[in-house]
């Protein structure tokens, strides 16, 4: 996988958190994440930050207000969660486009 590098604890659950720059953060940071991959016994499950069923834009109307919005992690396919990641590391707004659509698709 392009954006996780493979480090697994022992017991076979890894949590690894991306900030609004697709830079993957530690746990205890109090910076918001968008993006998450979950590893759980070999098998990896892809969540990104949604509101109102659209991914979350951490450059767009919404974007100061986080803190305030009633936001939710939901589990996508992986195509959906690369094209969510390369819009938070390039802000290029097709890959916004392509993960509005593969969302609707999910």
């Amino acid at each position: 996988m392009k954006y996780v590098e493979k480090h697994i604890p022992v017991d076979g659950r890894a949590e690894i958190l991306f900030n609004k720059n697709a830079k993957q953060i530690n746990s205890e940071t109090k910076e918001k994440s968008y993006a998450k991959v979950i590893v759980k016994n070999d098998r990896e499950t892809y969540y990104i930050r949604v509101y109102q069923s659209v991914p979350l834009d951490p450059l767009g109307s919404y974007g100061n207000r986080t803190r305030d919005l009633q936001t939710k992690m939901t589990p996508v396919s992986k195509g959906t969660f690369d094209f969510y990641m390369l819009y938070l590391k390039t802000n290029n707004s097709i890959y916004m486009t392509r993960a509005r659509r593969g969302l609707s698709n999910d």
